[in-house]
């Protein structure tokens, strides 16, 4: 109040003093972190707020054209159906603005993936008492982890997959590829050292 009555004292109206005071006040907005890689349904969140605690309208903004927007005065959830995207990196821009017209904004790059990894088999190459399998894998946000009949893959970056296992346990080949992204394929298949049911091309 003593700001505001030194604003009128020196010809300056309420309103002006108050519009002022909203010009000056900081616009806090927090935007958790993504993943580099996403799939599906994204829940974009933070919170916002400023000192007078009135309303903010958040606006989520997919490669510069306005997706959803919430007005809150703290917590915001904004989901985004990443699969109405392209495959491939975008920019989200989550902006905020208060009843002053002040504005905060927080940039940032995320990968959309929605396709699962594909994968063949390159050979079955058996070893006394163990079996060496291999294939190769292709996938836009990358293969992280996988298994075969249960065993943990080897997976480089190169694009190849192996596991060295007991013979006893090779059986019909199941194999399991998770992407980066979250997307998770399984392939099934029968092989033998006469028979490659999944084989590579080139």
């Amino acid at each position: 109040m003593v700001a505001y009555a030194r604003h009128i004292a020196a010809g300056g109206t309420l309103l002006g003093a108050i519009t002022g005071s909203f010009a000056k006040s900081p616009l806090a907005l927090t935007v958790s972190p993504l993943p580099s890689w996403v799939h599906g349904v994204l829940t974009v969140s933070g919170s916002v707020s400023d000192p007078f605690a009135l309303p903010d309208t958040v606006t989520l903004t997919v490669d510069g054209h306005a997706y959803q927007s919430v007005s809150t005065s703290g917590p915001f959830a904004l989901p985004l159906d990443t699969t109405v995207l392209s495959q491939g990196e975008h920019t989200l821009t989550v902006s905020a603005r208060d009843a002053a017209g002040v504005n905060a904004s927080d940039e940032m790059t995320v990968g959309v993936d929605n396709a699962p990894p594909d994968a063949c088999l390159s050979f079955v190459q058996f070893l006394g008492a163990s079996v060496l399998v291999s294939g190769h894998w292709q996938d836009l946000s990358g293969v992280v982890s996988g298994t075969l009949d249960g065993a943990p893959l080897e997976i480089t970056a190169t694009g190849v997959w192996y596991v060295n296992m007991n013979l006893l346990a090779l059986g019909p080949l199941v194999l399991v590829l998770n992407d980066a992204a979250g997307n998770s394929r399984t392939f099934s298949w029968v092989a033998n050292e006469m028979v490659n049911p999944a084989p590579c091309s080139g």
